[in-house]
């Protein structure tokens, strides 16, 4: 954990450094819109929770877990995100965390799974079914400063095979997000321009 707040102070100094050079202008957060009727999210930036079925979290937590908590090379070695099982009996307890993955097989009505098809609708059934398979991010969803991940397969075997196929992209989704929640965080502060330095003796 100690490791993790080295990472995102170094992350954000070197955003600083970057952003020293340019004009104050330039510099606008990127990310969602938030909607002051919902609360902010909270929980730890780097922790991922995982809403699973038991026969599905099973064979998806390797994979899951070698994606999402590949080392960060530094002096000492540490996982970029961790990731932990959510008890489905808990989920209203999830709605405002920042970090969440729902793995749905179609075919199940399991306790999770069946949750997820009464949520997501005939539209997106429908393209699961076609396609066998579907991923969809999903930002402030119940909160602001949410993200929410549903990988979706129209069967167990499907779904399973597509977490590892896809298991780069969801890496990749959450390490943007939380790229992004740094930035903002940054921008909150004021950047100075080059004039601001020009009469420092160093």
């Amino acid at each position: 954990m100690e490791m993790k707040s080295k990472i995102f102070v170094v992350l954000i100094l070197i955003a600083i450094f970057l952003g020293c050079s340019k004009s104050e202008s330039e510099y606008k957060p990127s990310g969602e819109k938030t909607n002051i009727r919902k609360p902010m999210s909270w929980g730890h930036k780097q922790t991922i929770y995982i809403f699973a079925d038991d026969n599905v979290w099973k064979y998806a937590e390797t994979p899951l877990r070698e994606s999402l908590e590949r080392f960060w090379f530094t002096v000492r070695n540490e996982s970029f995100f961790e990731i932990k099982r959510a008890k489905f009996e808990a989920i209203e307890q999830f709605y405002k965390f920042n970090n969440l993955i729902f793995l749905c097989d179609l075919e199940s009505n399991e306790e999770v799974s069946k949750y997820i098809k009464e949520k997501i609708g005939k539209k997106i059934i429908d393209e699961v079914k076609a396609n066998s398979i579907g991923i969809y991010p999903a930002n402030n969803l119940w909160a602001n400063d949410q993200f929410i991940l549903f990988l979706i397969g129209d069967n167990e075997r499907n779904l399973l095979s597509f977490n590892i196929l896809q298991a780069n992209k969801t890496f990749e989704l959450f390490r943007d997000k939380f790229y992004q929640r740094i930035e903002a965080k940054i921008y909150k502060m004021k950047i100075h321009t080059d004039n601001f330095f020009s009469g420092l003796s160093w």
